[in-house]
């Protein structure tokens, strides 16, 4: 019998002069900002959730603790709406 993975967070953080976007430990983009990456993540984020899939967004930063993002900043129409703030902008 197979188990499937019913909650797949995604990963935003920097390397080198680029942000990037993981999922289950394997890197899915390079952006170069933050607000690129995190609007990558969160798009994503809310596709699979359509498909069933609990899913969370982490904000890291190297030598900082990892934060992970409001679950309403999961749904594509406040991404639409709102900017994602102050702390979040590269």
């Amino acid at each position: 019998m197979t188990m499937h993975m019913r909650h797949v967070d995604y990963v935003v953080e920097p390397l080198d002069d680029e942000w990037t976007v993981s999922m289950r430990g394997e890197r899915a983009g390079r952006f170069p900002s933050r607000l690129a990456a995190l609007r990558s993540a969160l798009e994503d984020a809310e596709r699979v959730d359509r498909m069933g899939f609990e899913v969370s967004v982490w904000l890291r930063h190297p030598g900082r603790s990892s934060r992970k993002l409001p679950d309403r900043l999961l749904s594509q129409a406040a991404i639409a709406r709102r900017s994602l703030g102050p702390t979040l902008r590269a």
